[in-house]
């Protein structure tokens, strides 16, 4: 999982499209049990 974010996050980031970096870190937090974070941000 580390390995993906490395390699695809800065390939997103050069592209100037970040949305797909976003959408990845919330896919990472999932994963990292860190649901919290996750009712947070899309049920304030």
């Amino acid at each position: 999982m580390h390995r993906f974010m490395q390699v695809r996050a800065p390939v997103q980031v050069s592209q100037g499209n970040l949305v797909p970096v976003q959408q990845a870190m919330y896919r990472y937090k999932i994963l990292s049990g860190d649901s919290r974070f996750l009712m947070h941000k899309f049920m304030p």
